[in-house]
């Protein structure tokens, strides 16, 4: 063992060392080299890339233009069916919000019933069961409704 620590360990540190030096300088070069490569490219660029953008924004205002009395029309259009929607969204979220307290209520008393689902019953899990319980049943949902309404071409 100490012939191992005698020579063996000075000469790998002393090893460790030349790589270390030569590496370091090799990052070094290749840095400043990337760096250079760098700023080259982006004075280059730029130029052009600011042209570019002038001619984007040109042709944008033009479309805007163009485009502007459709788009008022379309507001104006569809403004009553969008509040409507808005309306029914709302509900159905406050719905499925106090299903939702329900579902975790029910999963919360069931959790607690038994003795060994008592440590389980906390409020990340009841949510989580809940959350699940809710998307199952949309699927479910989902899948008597397609299998009824799926039109079969042959």
């Amino acid at each position: 063992m100490s012939v191992l620590l005698k020579k063996w360990i000075p000469a790998i540190k002393e090893q460790w060392l030349v790589v270390k030096d030569t590496v370091e300088l090799h990052v070094i070069s290749l840095s400043n080299t990337t760096m250079e490569v760098y700023e080259v490219s982006k004075t280059t660029i730029a130029p052009h890339v600011i042209k570019a953008q002038e001619v984007v924004y040109l042709y944008f205002q033009e479309a805007k233009k163009f485009s502007e009395p459709y788009v008022d029309l379309l507001t104006t259009v569809t403004k009553r069916h969008v509040d409507k929607a808005v309306i029914a969204c709302a509900k159905f979220l406050k719905s499925a919000s106090t299903y939702h307290h329900q579902v975790q209520g029910t999963v919360k008393d069931l959790l607690k019933r038994h003795e060994l689902t008592r440590p389980l019953a906390i409020k990340e899990l009841e949510w989580f069961a809940a959350s699940a319980l809710v998307a199952l049943l949309i699927i479910i949902l989902f899948r008597i409704f397609s299998s009824l309404f799926w039109l079969y071409k042959d």
